[in-house]
């Protein structure tokens, strides 16, 4: 038996650094059942011709690196032009990081596009098994506590014209990072969040930083025998870039 290669749908492979492992195709394709007056499907019609793709692929870390992501980036793969869609970063005390994407399959040309992408820039990632703050979303001082683990997605919606069940446009909107954080309490003093790390003190202290501000405030679960686990959401939202020819909406539009 041999195994068959693996092909990037999304082109994040880095030389040396990040590897694809698992990718899958997610084809599916359309049906319109109608149904009688007891429910049940008395015809069936595929009014989507060819299957459409929602592709996903796994990655993983051969070496410490920085990476760019462009949400609503398009490339080719296996003959379909597909945007990407989100893309997350796992992190944890003591097990590998690993990256995830996804994206959805667009109109085989651009001629009915206005989308413009959203990036996330300079994405430091390390290839060490532990918990990695990312994206400086936050910073943990004082003592008592420690980052048990934390990832980010990076996302946008991509809404489609379609007829018959097949794009014929899309766009992309609604560019946005969220980073989720589990803190392990091992001291006596709780975490807080304040808007600035305190001078003096040793107490535990969560600053959100790189422009993400707190979602959802730290939540303790508290189990028997066990330390206590705080967590919190931060979210940062991404500019547009909008591409030169679809800066300006044509004349009618």
């Amino acid at each position: 038996m041999a195994f068959i290669a693996k092909t990037d749908p999304f082109d994040l492979e880095v030389e040396d650094a990040i590897v694809c492992t698992e990718t899958n195709d997610n084809a599916s394709a359309s049906m319109a059942e109608p149904t009688d007056e007891y429910g049940d499907a008395i015809a069936a019609a595929a009014f989507q011709y060819a299957p459409k793709m929602a592709p996903s692929a796994s990655y993983k870390l051969a070496a410490s690196c920085t990476i760019s992501l462009e949400l609503g980036a398009v490339t080719e793969y296996k003959n379909k032009r597909i945007a990407l869609k989100s893309v997350t970063v796992n992190t944890s005390a003591g097990s590998e990081p690993t990256i995830s994407a996804s994206g959805e399959q667009v109109e085989d040309d651009d001629a009915g596009t206005c989308a413009g992408t959203f990036i996330l820039d300079a994405l430091a990632v390390g290839v060490c098994h532990k918990a990695q703050i990312l994206d400086s979303a936050f910073t943990l001082a004082g003592s008592g506590c420690h980052v048990k683990s934390c990832s980010l997605t990076a996302e946008c919606e991509i809404p489609a014209t379609t007829k018959d069940g097949v794009t014929i446009a899309h766009a992309v909107v609604n560019g946005r990072v969220t980073v989720q954080v589990e803190i392990l309490q091992v001291g006596a003093t709780e975490p807080t969040v304040t808007n600035s790390i305190p001078q003096t003190g040793t107490a535990p202290t969560i600053v959100a930083g790189n422009g993400y501000k707190v979602a959802s405030p730290l939540s303790c679960s508290n189990p028997d025998a066990d330390y206590p686990v705080w967590t919190m959401t931060l979210v940062k939202h991404l500019a547009r870039v909008m591409p030169a020819a679809n800066s300006t909406p044509a004349a009618g539009s």
